[in-house]
């Protein structure tokens, strides 16, 4: 059965969302660095290779989309546990101060462990798992189910739940991407 918040058809830009985190991870660890210098975009163009090159590799592909989904979920517990401590009064000062004793230094390495279970798990289970991490079912997939052709077949698509679902989460990132970045939040 087709919700209003089916993500079938977002799978199809399974490719994309690879490419826009690997260009995005490089581009901002050589920002960050400095490691090639200041040039912006030699950065850029660094970025873009390497992420163009990862296009070409399908098992590198799906290890990221393996992985993506856990390190959303490690950085979100992450962010809820440290808004809950600055919920309580904790300053930033305060939490850099623990990271930075050695005395709590167990809360990088889990961190780190953390992060190496995801990467090897993702890694095993896409090198040695030997299946397709695609899980789109093709139950509505038969002929006739939409449209089969004309003007008919194009209406009867746009008012498919799955295609309506896809606009309104596009929709929703749209507004949400465009209320983050405005310059109030900023300040």
């Amino acid at each position: 059965m087709a919700t209003v918040l089916d993500l079938g058809l977002l799978q199809k830009f399974e490719i994309i969302f690879p490419f826009l985190l690997v260009f995005v991870i490089v581009y901002a660890i050589l920002s960050s660095t400095k490691f090639l210098g200041e040039n912006k975009g030699t950065h850029s163009l660094i970025a873009l290779a390497l992420a163009i090159m990862m296009l070409f590799s399908t098992t590198t592909r799906e290890i990221i989309n393996a992985m993506s989904p856990w390190f959303v979920v490690l950085f979100i517990f992450i962010l809820f546990v440290l808004l809950a401590f600055k919920l309580f009064g904790t300053t930033d000062e305060d939490i850099m101060g623990v990271l930075k004793n050695p005395k709590y230094s167990f809360i990088i390495w889990w961190v780190v462990a953390l992060c190496l279970i995801i990467g090897i798990g993702a890694v095993t289970r896409t090198t040695l798992g030997g299946g397709e991490l695609n899980t789109t079912t093709t139950e509505s997939l038969h002929e006739g189910d939409v449209g089969s052709r004309g003007t008919g077949a194009f209406e009867s698509t746009m008012v498919n739940p799955k295609v309506l679902g896809l606009a309104l989460i596009l929709l929703i990132a749209t507004f949400a991407i465009q209320k983050l970045s405005s310059q109030d939040v900023i300040k």
